[in-house]
């Protein structure tokens, strides 16, 4: 992997012509990670470089998956960009990310558990429709992870099990088939939310197959063929 320069962690790395395969963001920890994959431009072909971003305060993506998958070779990933004021911006074909952070680092590996779908949990419903008797309303959005090769997004949840008072129990939203994807998080407002929870509502369009989950500072907006609810408890 080509090491990037001091003062500057992406000076000297050859992101143009890179595969995005991989986005994770972890609102609890304030930690971001971009995985980007060479397919044999200036990166060699199945070289892997991971972007990580600490100290996460605020995050934007846009990300039209057929796109990006349609130009996933020779590489869907324009340039990638780190401001002194500590801002990593990445174009794409078929989209962008933005995330402000204290800290990038580079790496072969992420800090992340990134294998988790949820898919070990029960399913508790697979229908857009079902989603509408659903309350997500102060629970907490934990993390949530983009898969563009693989058409998937994960949102990892704490949902209240009846009024505010109530236990939290983990769950999982597994997008399938996603079409596109839009965040705009302000992550350090939102850490501050911890009586009331993060997430303010979930809203649905059953025909078009959109989820948008608002949050106190921020929203997440999730347009697939499929999505499926997990949950223990």
């Amino acid at each position: 992997m080509v090491a990037g320069q001091a003062g500057n962690p992406l000076k000297g790395v050859a992101l143009h012509d890179t595969a995005l395969t991989s986005v994770q963001l972890a609102l609890d920890r304030l930690v971001c990670t971009v995985e980007v994959e060479g397919s044999g431009g200036q990166m060699p072909k199945g070289e892997r470089v991971v972007i990580t971003c600490q100290g996460l305060h605020s995050f934007f993506a846009s990300f039209n998956f057929a796109e990006m998958l349609d130009n996933a070779w020779p590489g869907n990933v324009q340039d990638g960009h780190y401001y002194a004021s500590g801002l990593f911006r990445a174009y794409v074909t078929g989209g962008m990310l933005e995330a402000g952070a204290t800290n990038l680092t580079l790496g072969d590996s992420t800090p992340l558990d990134d294998s988790d779908s949820g898919e070990s949990m029960p399913v508790l419903l697979s229908d857009y429709k079902a989603l509408y008797d659903v309350d997500f309303d102060f629970g907490f959005l934990q993390h949530v992870g983009i898969l563009p090769a693989l058409g998937m997004v994960t949102a990892h949840v704490l949902m209240r099990v009846g009024d505010l008072s109530s236990d939290l129990v983990p769950a999982v939203l597994s997008f399938y088939g996603v079409k596109s994807c839009n965040l705009r998080l302000d992550v350090a407002a939102m850490r501050d939310s911890v009586r009331f929870g993060n997430i303010a509502s979930l809203r649905v369009n059953v025909k078009g197959g959109i989820v948008w989950i608002y949050c106190r500072e921020g929203f997440v907006e999730v347009v697939a063929e499929q999505v499926m609810l997990r949950k223990f408890g």
